[in-house]
């Protein structure tokens, strides 16, 4: 099935765009394990030239690329509401498909990505390169073996400023018909991905989404919500393409210290006592007493395989021999059920339990999609002053 000296040979659909240069130039940077082999896109001049410059194979239909039995893996970097027909092409013809995030719009048509992968035998993944940055490993590594103890909060905001001009630049932009949803679909599944790695699902939602700043979207630019832990741990999260400046930092404490993400910044801080512990045997002589926390000195673990380059060479080593992917298809439902969650919650004015009723989702969606309307995503209005 592979290609020469035993290397993966990739499609990419959408390489034309900027997303597909990204997988275009990954798959170059691993000439060990992969090859460019065929490109695909629906801009036909941008098309030839990429092929042109690649030596591979040009197709204006996807479902061709999908079809080429020189081709073993597809990638796609084509907008997320067009990921579930194409992977789903590249699997009916027996492709392994690594994915763009999000992986789909809506969870329904994520988990039939899943489901049909699975029952072809091909490997699907899903490109949450975040999760193989250096700070990110660690802080897995110290959630994992238990040295922040049992969670009590979490907080994890991230904006990502865009203008009117961005979403005016495609048709598809921020409307339910074309994108399915706003930040809470296209800015924010990495920070979600990584606080969802480090802390797991929570078992509630309660939301508020709206469309603060942008006139022209009937999608959110902001949402807020609050979480519940199966454990009891309580968490606070908030999403934006409205303000400035940047941020992108999740804190998580719990019983034995806090890891603080700040960007590519990781701090880890220890305490003397584990805070539970502290407060069963605690008496004195001060009423306000509290366990001593010390920042530590970490080590950031060396990555050599980062980023999209990283991505590919363990996509590649994953069909040559199993190797475990850092983001499976069924890891990369997690942002998206978690991001329709919270739409669910705004839009029903109720907590929403999970796992999501992806069926009662996909009726949200229809009707929104129908209407084109976000009315109930816009920000209540001050009463006038009389």
């Amino acid at each position: 099935m592979a290609g020469g000296k035993g290397r993966i040979r990739f499609g990419v659909i959408g390489a034309a765009g900027l997303i597909g240069n990204s997988h275009i130039k990954a798959i170059l940077a691993n000439p060990d394990l992969a090859e460019l082999v065929a490109v695909s896109d629906i801009n036909e001049t941008k098309l030839q030239e990429v092929a042109k410059e690649h030596g591979a194979k040009a197709y204006t239909s996807y479902k061709d690329l999908c079809s080429d039995p020189n081709v073993d893996a597809v990638t796609l970097g084509t907008p997320h509401p067009l990921h579930p027909e194409q992977a789903l092409a590249a699997i009916e013809n027996g492709k392994h498909v690594l994915t763009e995030k999000a992986m789909a719009g809506r969870l329904s048509q994520a988990r039939r990505m899943v489901d049909a992968a699975k029952a072809r035998g091909v490997k699907l993944g899903v490109c949450f390169q975040h999760r193989i940055a250096p700070a990110h490993v660690k802080a897995f590594e110290l959630m994992q073996s238990g040295q922040v103890g049992e969670m009590l909060r979490v907080v994890c905001q991230n904006s990502a400023y865009k203008s009117e001009y961005y979403y005016n630049s495609g048709a598809w932009r921020g409307t339910w018909a074309g994108e399915e949803g706003g930040v809470l679909v296209n800015q924010a599944p990495h920070p979600i991905d990584i606080m969802l790695k480090l802390t797991g699902m929570p078992k509630r939602i309660w939301a508020v989404c709206r469309t603060q700043m942008h006139d022209n979207i009937e999608v959110e630019d902001t949402a807020t919500a609050i979480l519940e832990y199966p454990n009891g741990a309580q968490g606070m999260v908030h999403f934006n393409t409205t303000t400035v400046p940047g941020v992108n930092r999740c804190e998580i404490y719990g019983t034995k210290g806090a890891i603080w993400l700040d960007k590519a910044n990781l701090q880890f801080f220890r305490n003397e006592q584990p805070a539970d512990e502290f407060s069963k045997t605690y008496a004195g002589p001060n009423i306000y007493g509290s366990p001593k926390s010390e920042q530590q000195e970490i080590a950031l673990p060396e990555i050599p395989e980062q980023g999209h380059p990283g991505l590919v060479a363990n996509f590649c080593r994953a069909i040559q021999c199993d190797e475990t992917l850092h983001c499976p298809g069924e890891e990369g439902l997690w942002s998206l059920e978690f991001a329709n969650a919270l739409v669910m919650s705004s839009y029903t004015g109720q907590p929403v339990d999970l796992p999501l009723d992806a069926a009662a989702y996909d009726r949200l969606m229809d009707q929104l999609a129908k209407t084109g309307k976000g009315a109930a995503h816009r920000p209540l209005q001050p009463s006038p002053v009389k």
